[in-house]
């Protein structure tokens, strides 16, 4: 998404399904989960800015 959308309209897209969805393993989604907390985590947590 394009830097400028809002927050709020980032979080209702990505629950569409109108793109498709990812078909994934569960071990392939837990990975993915675990690099997503790391990268947050990286940042300073959900409330950081940046």
């Amino acid at each position: 998404m394009p830097p400028d959308v809002p927050y709020e309209q980032q979080q209702f897209a990505s629950l569409m399904t109108e793109n498709g969805v990812l078909a994934m393993e569960p071990e392939e989604a837990s990975d993915m989960a675990a690099r997503i907390r790391d990268r947050i985590a990286a940042r300073g947590g959900l409330g950081a800015h940046g």
